[in-house]
């Protein structure tokens, strides 16, 4: 008996979700191919929830035909998530791509195999074969989930480096639109790995047991596929080239560049990127990368604030200052309230409000009041 109940109609919510999220970014005329890989990954999630739908309102039960249909492609989740993060990230597509997608192509096709056996060869098969093919299918899916896992945030922390060395503030980038995407899917990902390892490894969970894994799920592709077709136009900064490895004095380097720095106004623009400074210092962007982050271990955005910082440092220390703090801060070139704060207690080590109030009557009693000198500061 056919009978749609609550918890058919709670993951049925997901999968019309993603159904329509995936829709939506094919029709996307920018970012072609990460938004085709996304709808694709939205997708697979959606009718990965399609046998339980189906399942908990008895389909299975009255047309037995529709057993071993292709509706769950676990090792087709790992790889397109993997490829969608290298595709907004890479200026081409990752090396050997079409490699990643032969597993969940293979496992499609053997599907679609089994699925369009008669009825009387698929119930020999689950009766002889059925457990040893399942437990196959279940260590290559946590092994794939796994790994690709592990990949997709090998590749986003190594964005993340990069971006921090090119911009002077990552998240104008839409740094959390990435971290906010892959926390939530990541968690569920390695929650499926932990109950199919539970399953391998004492007694396989059935269908109910399971509903919980899934309303994760489902409120997973919901959330994800909302906030990915809000950002599926955005262009992210591709990650360049690997740098030069010839052995230079970087420190002598980042020096020369620092002196420069403070004999120019340019860090003052708060979209001030990595290849912005390189041009106003006349060098390389690979170059100028590279002095930062061997001359004094940090990063471009680190070494830009701290210019930005000594500025408004010294300017509060000077009595004679009539502009307010946040005016200060903008005019240093801080686009946010925030960010200005949290890198001014990381260089003074104090609110901007208490270093000029100790700073004005240290003035006041002739004591000398030291500011953060950039090299010193960096080392």
């Amino acid at each position: 008996m056919i009978r749609f109940g609550s918890m058919s109609f709670v993951l049925m919510l997901g999968a019309i979700q993603g159904g329509v999220v995936a829709a939506g970014l094919l029709r996307k005329n920018v970012n072609r191919r990460p938004n085709r890989l996304l709808a694709a990954l939205v997708l697979v999630l959606a009718l990965k929830l399609v046998p339980y739908i189906i399942g908990y309102a008895g389909f299975y039960n009255a047309y037995p035909w529709l057993d071993l249909a292709p509706f769950d492609m676990g090792l087709a989740t790992g790889p397109l998530l993997y490829l969608y993060i290298c595709s907004i990230t890479l200026p081409d597509a990752a090396p050997r791509w079409k490699l990643h997608l032969v597993p969940p192509i293979a496992q499609f096709a053997i599907y679609c195999v089994l699925f369009a056996q008669p009825l009387k060869f698929k119930q020999w098969f689950e009766t002889h074969i059925g457990t040893a093919f399942n437990t196959c299918e279940t260590v290559l899916v946590v092994l794939s989930l796994s790994t690709y896992t592990y990949l997709t945030w090998r590749r986003y922390l190594q964005y993340e480096v990069w971006l921090k060395n090119q911009f002077g503030d990552p998240d104008a980038h839409r740094l959390r639109y990435l971290r906010t995407v892959l926390v939530p899917l990541s968690a569920t990902l390695l929650a499926f790995v932990g109950a199919k390892v539970w399953g391998l490894c004492f007694r396989e969970l059935n269908y109910f047991q399971m509903f919980p894994f899934y309303v994760m799920l489902t409120l997973t592709v919901y959330a994800f596929g909302f906030t990915a077709f809000q950002f599926a136009e955005i262009h992210f900064p591709v990650v360049l080239d690997p740098l030069p490895t010839k052995e230079i004095d970087w420190r002598a380097a980042a020096d020369e560049y620092g002196r420069e720095l403070a004999e120019l106004s340019f860090w003052r623009d708060p979209q001030l990127s990595i290849s912005l400074a390189a041009k106003a210092l006349n060098t390389s962007e690979t170059r100028l990368s590279k002095a930062i982050n061997q001359g004094y271990e940090i990063t471009f955005a680190e070494w830009i604030n701290r210019h930005r910082i000594t500025e408004v440092a010294r300017r509060l220390s000077d009595p004679a200052e009539d502009l307010s703090i946040q005016e200060l801060a903008l005019e240093c070139g801080f686009n946010s309230k925030a960010s200005f704060n949290r890198w001014f207690r990381i260089v003074i080590g104090s609110t901007p409000t208490q270093y000029r109030d100790s700073a004005r009557i240290g003035a006041a009693n002739n004591a000398d009041i030291p500011l953060p000198g950039n090299q010193e500061s960096a080392s």
